[in-house]
């Protein structure tokens, strides 16, 4: 995949593309329950906790180890049968074509919209963002059959916005939803003090809780 020129009528590389991504959430949440599984097996060892009872660490624990086992039946269900069957189809993908954009953030990321339920899960939508030369940029949003109409719906702002507004839309998804990006080191000197002080703290206002971000100008990642 990472050896030809991109092509939007392959399936099989947005597929590929899209996969990477998604493993690599599902070791991030893995990896993260088991450290705040084992911190509560610690308080509980320690007395601080009772082993028979419910506690909000517990609580905790339970929720990541549900959510890593969610993940992981994402990744089963929508990706790797899909995989193994070659049945490209099974992956839906939208992408936005930003032209005279010199390379500034990259993204490979998999996240949820929260408020959006299925069945006992959530809708999921893998991003893509990376140049491909000097003056174009391309995002490619990715998801599960069954996930894509409410995924377009909930992201139709960015999908159907042109030019300096949707880069701006794209930003402020990045900034709320992905934890996963790069910024260029070129484009980040660019910024004045106050804009990277902005970046940087919307940015951790998202971290431990769902935050809408208000406007600003200078949440512009582009």
């Amino acid at each position: 995949m990472d050896t030809k020129l991109f092509d939007f009528g392959d399936k099989e590389q947005l597929f590929l593309l899209a996969y990477p991504s998604v493993t690599r959430e599902l070791h991030v949440v893995l990896e993260g329950a088991t450290k705040i599984q084992s911190s509560y097996v610690s308080r509980v060892e320690r007395g601080l906790d009772p082993e028979d009872d419910i506690s909000p660490a517990g609580l905790l624990a339970t929720h990541h180890l549900m959510n890593s086992f969610l993940t992981y039946q994402y990744r089963v269900d929508s990706f790797d049968d899909a995989l193994q069957e070659r049945n490209f189809d099974a992956i839906d993908h939208d992408y936005i074509v930003l032209n005279q954009q010199t390379p500034a953030i990259a993204v490979s990321s998999l996240f949820s919209l929260d408020e959006i339920l299925k069945d006992d899960d959530i809708v999921r939508v893998v991003l893509n963002v990376f140049p491909v030369d000097h003056n174009c940029t391309l995002a490619i949003f990715s998801y599960a059959n069954d996930d894509a109409s409410k995924a377009r719906a909930k992201l139709d702002r960015i999908l159907t916005a042109q030019d300096d507004y949707q880069k701006y839309e794209l930003s402020k998804l990045i900034l709320e939803s992905i934890d996963n990006f790069l910024i260029a080191p070129a484009q980040f000197d660019s910024w004045c003090k106050s804009k990277r002080e902005r970046i940087k703290t919307a940015f951790i206002s998202t971290l431990l809780r769902d935050t809408e971000l208000e406007e600003h100008p200078d949440l512009m990642l582009f």
